[in-house]
């Protein structure tokens, strides 16, 4: 599978060196607006340099395309794959704003192809024997869910990041991942109301907290930071049911433990070690080969900018939202 790129940053590589690892598909041509980062990415992977992101989308002899880009110029290059009848992989999230969300999901519906949203988080084993363990009921009955998302400040000044009306700071950065997990391990969520840090217009330290009621009664706690120490990455979760709780922590060893409310034990699991970036592209390229939906599909990504616009609205309005 000859697969062409657009953009060549921290995401753009990634997606890059999961196809080299895959052995199933070439990285065939890039295109980007900053021209010695993308010289320097076609270099890498042997890829050819376009001069415009449509002679990708128009290139008949590349099948799919990977879209890692800013936020605002997604919806664009959707159309575009749209247009070419292209399969699609595209970066989280997926677009900016609600008007976007609503077109691209009106735009995409019957699409022949395979349209998938760049969403790690459901491929990262630790939430996925999160969700393992929820729907076989060994917590009971969940009462409280607490998620945690957080990584440095972002002081490169040039970082597009900075600009909320191009990013939406730090809830539609990270938030956004947690947003997605909560509807897809435990349910709707019916209603969040958010408090952010008053940063007075400087976002490089933006930090958002959450609680959301879940359609299920349960109460979830979600915080977001670009607030933490120099090179800090880090994610975990706490979620406590009638018979027990599970938590995970990026930064532990081991990472995931549980506790049960019957014999008071701890015991340590650590999954079984995959690349979330390589079982993503995997799975794009099984839905492609094997005509089937993928995974997270585009609507997925589409819904979860839906949930992240709302909780930026109830930190806009400091006031509760009622979601649907």
């Amino acid at each position: 599978m000859r697969i062409g790129i657009i953009g060549a940053g921290n995401m753009a590589t990634l997606h890059a060196d999961a196809i080299v690892r895959s052995g199933r598909a070439q990285v065939a041509a890039v295109y980007a607006i900053d021209t010695q980062q993308v010289a320097t990415f076609a270099s890498r992977y042997g890829a050819r340099v376009a001069n415009d992101a449509r002679e990708i989308f128009e290139d008949s002899a590349i099948g799919a395309v990977i879209i890692a880009t800013p936020t605002p110029s997604h919806a664009e290059y959707l159309r575009l794959a749209h247009k070419a009848q292209k399969h699609v992989l595209c970066e989280k999230p997926v677009v900016r704003t609600r008007a976007e969300a609503d077109e691209i999901a009106a735009l995409f519906t019957g699409y022949p192809c395979v349209a998938a949203a760049g969403h790690l988080v459901r491929f990262t084993p630790e939430y996925k024997y999160l969700r393992q363990v929820i729907r076989e009921g060994k917590l009971g009955q969940v009462g409280t869910i607490r998620l945690t998302r957080a990584c440095g400040a972002r002081k490169d000044p040039s970082d597009w990041h900075l600009d909320e009306s191009a990013s939406g700071g730090v809830i539609l950065d990270l938030m956004v991942h947690d947003l997605d997990l909560l509807t897809w391990v435990f349910g709707p969520i019916q209603t969040i109301y958010v408090q952010r840090a008053d940063h007075q217009g400087d976002l490089c330290h933006d930090y958002a907290l959450a609680i959301a009621k879940l359609s299920s009664g349960a109460l979830a706690h979600l915080e977001a930071s670009w607030a933490e120490p120099p090179g800090e990455f880090y994610y975990a979760y706490e979620v406590a049911g009638s018979l027990g709780i599970l938590e995970f922590d990026s930064r532990k060893e081991p990472t995931l433990v549980c506790v049960s409310r019957t014999d008071k034990q701890r015991v340590g699991r650590t999954p079984e070690v995959c690349s979330p970036v390589d079982a993503q592209l995997a799975d794009f390229l099984d839905a492609i080969e094997k005509g089937q939906p993928p995974t997270v599909p585009l609507e997925v990504g589409l819904n979860a900018v839906r949930l992240a616009l709302v909780a930026l609205e109830s930190a806009q309005s400091n006031q509760p939202i009622v979601v649907g």
